[in-house]
């Protein structure tokens, strides 16, 4: 793990946002992954940018709920979701009761944050007891980093405080109180062939965590 001074957020960021992943996180892993879930119980997405996964889980039947930190982008998932939005700056408690969400997301979101411990407490929370936690964020061992180096963009957004590997994230969630059920890593978008060759392994460009409230 490694950590870098906050630059901050600008209006940019989100009008440039890149969406490519997002699909297949959905299709792939996060539909398989809650789908135990019960329809009653809430679904938290934290760092809900411009809505993408929240319209998916609105047409899957899941109540929803979304923060995220930028006007903007909330602006515009409120053009294709129903769920409940608010502006919220997530380095700080998040603004509902314990024991409340059936799942909580937090895709491409703890990199940025400036205590990655104090935010996994909180989805802890505010989690239902055996609550889902989802997680997807860079992976600093990715063959992808040694391959373009400065030029990785994980180092590219300067935005991002931390950086992790299996083994650190795995060692952060357990610090939160959550049992890992799932962590991996995943390549995408990548050409097929590439992507099966990094299943299994521990370069491939992001992780990709499950974690129950134990």
């Amino acid at each position: 793990m490694i950590s870098k001074k906050n630059s901050g957020f600008e209006k940019s960021y989100f009008q440039n946002y890149r969406t490519e992943t997002l699909p297949y996180l959905y299709g792939v892993k996060i539909r398989e992954a809650i789908k135990g879930i019960s329809k009653k119980d809430p679904v938290l997405d934290i760092g809900c940018a411009t809505g993408m996964v929240l319209s998916r889980l609105d047409k899957d039947g899941f109540q929803t709920y979304g923060l995220d930190i930028s006007k903007f982008a909330l602006l515009r998932a409120k053009e294709v979701t129903k769920a409940h939005l608010q502006f919220a700056n997530v380095n700080q408690r998040l603004p509902f009761s314990q024991n409340y969400f059936g799942a909580v997301l937090a895709l491409d979101i703890i990199e940025h944050l400036d205590s990655p411990i104090n935010f996994c407490r909180e989805a802890e929370r505010v989690l239902k007891p055996k609550g889902l936690f989802l997680l997807h964020t860079p992976n600093i061992n990715s063959i992808f980093e040694k391959i373009f180096g400065k030029k990785w963009f994980g180092y590219q957004d300067k935005s991002h405080l931390y950086l992790f590997n299996k083994k650190s994230l795995q060692y952060l969630l357990s610090q939160a109180g959550f049992k890992i059920l799932t962590i991996e890593t995943i390549s995408y978008p990548v050409p097929v062939i590439f992507r099966q060759f990094l299943v299994g392994t521990e370069i491939g460009g992001s992780l990709w965590v499950v974690a129950e409230k134990a």
